[in-house]
């Protein structure tokens, strides 16, 4: 369906020059309210550009465990694995926490190792110096996790899998199953895994770590009442209200530059336009990011749609006549 646009307005929105908010949750007060000339248009709004600096973290604890993970430690008994929990628990495991930021493979493993050791020492100090091995393997992206033995006492591990939605460290290193491993009384390092007749030790991660789990930014705002667009990102099947998604295709301490290149728009329902708010979230949840005090900018385009069916529509034609803003009737041409 063709429309007609009756007026077209370009916001050019800086996140420091908002009137109330945060940097990353804006609010913009409009002193010339944008109108709509007749009731029966409707108004249609696009971010045509944007430019956000990537100084956001991937792993932290802004908007939830994503800089977690659930761990216990179990040491005893003739068998392998070890169910005498000595450290923590099923119903009670410990958390290590490591430092907001952006990690690679390597720095991501050398992190939670060293938190959990750092516990140990703190509060266990009787098994403070478990002698792992964690290796990545590039073709696989898995996590391999080794552990030589120190005594002739069964000692397993246990690492539990996250529970929030692309995140959290466990998520990061490719544990969505309850992982455990080890070594048995005969110090041997368990668990023992035979692939195409090799035999190797080590328990390995379940999925293909991902250490940059935010593909994608994304525009919202809550003053823009749309009812055509949907989601199934931070919630199943909801009315949406991202404006626009920002793919992430560059690195971290660069701006992630975007042109609507693919013309993407909202139908809105508002009336009329005098408040705007913009946020912006990652792909996981509706919790604004955090760019680290750096600000953003963005071009809003406002169009105002008359659609065609509205000239076969008689109480359209008739207050079509009406100027709204002097309430003056215009002279009605004779055919």
């Amino acid at each position: 369906m063709s429309v007609t646009v009756v007026n077209k307005y370009h916001l050019y929105l800086e996140s420091t020059k908002r009137a109330s908010g945060t940097n990353e949750n804006a609010y913009y007060n409009l002193r010339r309210p944008i109108f709509k000339s007749s009731p029966f248009n409707y108004f249609d709004v696009s971010v045509v550009q944007a430019n956000v600096p990537y100084s956001f973290f991937n792993i932290t604890d802004q908007n939830g465990d994503y800089n977690s993970m659930q761990w216990y430690l179990a040491r005893g008994g003739l068998s392998y694995p070890s169910t005498m929990y000595v450290y923590g628990s099923p119903s009670a495991p410990k958390t290590v926490k490591i430092p907001n930021g952006n990690y690679t493979i390597l720095s991501l493993i050398t992190a939670i190792q060293t938190g959990i050791i750092a516990d140990l020492v703190a509060n266990y100090p009787s098994f403070s110096n478990p002698q792992w091995t964690w290796t990545y393997d590039r073709d696989t992206l898995n996590v391999n996790f080794y552990m030589t033995a120190s005594d002739a006492t069964t000692t397993t591990f246990y690492f539990m899998p996250s529970s929030v939605s692309h995140g959290g460290l466990a998520y990061n290193m490719g544990i969505s199953t309850l992982l455990s491993y080890g070594y048995d009384n005969f110090g041997v390092p368990q668990p023992i895994n035979i692939i195409d007749g090799v035999k190797t030790a080590g328990a390995n991660s379940d999925s293909a770590i991902n250490v940059a789990p935010i593909t994608s930014l994304l525009v919202r705002s809550s003053s823009f009442q749309q009812n055509r667009s949907y989601e199934w990102i931070a919630i199943t099947d909801d009315i949406s209200d991202i404006m626009i998604r920002l793919p992430i295709q560059t690195v971290g301490t660069t701006f992630i530059q975007y042109v609507n290149e693919g013309n993407i728009s909202n139908q809105v329902k508002n009336e009329y336009i005098d408040q705007i708010n913009l946020y912006l979230t990652d792909n996981r949840s509706y919790n604004p990011i955090s760019l680290a005090g750096l600000s953003w900018m963005c071009v809003l385009e406002i169009k105002e749609i008359e659609g065609h069916e509205n000239h076969d529509n008689e109480a359209y034609q008739m207050m079509k006549q009406v100027d709204f803003s002097t309430g003056n009737i215009k002279s009605i041409q004779q055919s």
